[in-house]
């Protein structure tokens, strides 16, 4: 199997089509017959990472590659970013 490769644009604030990314990965992993616990783990993933997007982060893409034994996922995006990475790695930094 030759490289898959898809892309999504992810808009700041459109929460009316946030997970769209997802759901498009999901149907397209079902179509090619992927384990059921693996399209899950990705769907989650990564609508978690689109609405990290969409709430925190400017636009963004979720790119997406599907090759022989690999299947990657990133998601990047033109937000500030974080200050400090190790504060915010601290066991409740973000979260109660």
């Amino acid at each position: 199997m030759s490289a898959l490769k898809k892309s999504y644009r992810i808009k700041s604030r459109d929460f009316i089509r946030a997970g769209e990314a997802s759901i498009k990965i999901k149907s397209l992993l079902k179509s090619l017959s992927f384990n059921p616990q693996l399209i899950r783990r990705v769907a989650i993933c990564g609508y978690e990472g689109e609405m990290n997007v969409v709430m925190h982060g400017g636009d963004g893409l979720l790119s997406f590659t599907i090759s022989t034994g690999e299947l990657i996922m990133e998601i990047s995006d033109d937000g500030p970013g974080i200050a400090d990475i190790e504060k915010a790695m601290q066991k409740g930094f973000s979260t109660a």
